[in-house]
């Protein structure tokens, strides 16, 4: 049977999966991220087909990242997939994929492969720029004070 193994704040839950699991911070979800402000009140669901299992994000804020990329569409686990939802950790164990001979590798589309997730140079590029348009603002606003000022100052004495 699969399970999801739950790590946040310290501790270390296991919860089976047998149809749909919701994953959030609401009381009423399958997995309660309680007290996890980055995680959306319904922020994940995985769940069965029949088949095989499938996580999904939620539309949620924050995101859902599986294997440190964020989901924009369902998709398929594997045994030992890791899953993350806002300070949480969920690792998902199937032991009856995991004795099953090992697949080939699996073919995904070009429409449904996942967008890579933003990186560290990504974030510190998307700072620089905040960072440069406060200034170029500081710098327009002092020029425009200093020129009406002039202005003002030349029409008194004009």
């Amino acid at each position: 049977m699969a399970t999801l193994v739950v790590k946040i704040n310290g501790s270390v839950t296991r919860h089976p999966v047998k149809g749909v699991a919701i994953v959030g911070r609401e009381k009423g979800c399958d997995i309660v991220l309680d007290g996890d402000k980055m995680a959306s009140r319904q922020n994940t669901k995985i769940y069965t087909d029949g088949k095989r299992f499938l996580v999904e994000d939620l539309s949620s804020r924050n995101g859902t990242y599986l294997n440190g990329v964020r989901l924009l569409d369902p998709q398929m686990l594997h045994s030992g997939d890791e899953i993350r939802v806002g300070g949480a950790i969920i690792n998902f164990e199937d032991p009856e994929a995991a004795a099953a001979a090992e697949a080939p590798a699996r073919f995904v589309p070009r429409s449904s492969r996942r967008a890579l997730a933003p990186s560290a140079s990504d974030e510190a590029a998307k700072a620089f720029f905040g960072l440069f348009s406060f200034i170029l603002l500081v710098l327009i606003f002092g020029a425009t004070l200093v020129l009406s000022k002039f202005i003002f100052v030349l029409l008194l004495k004009g």
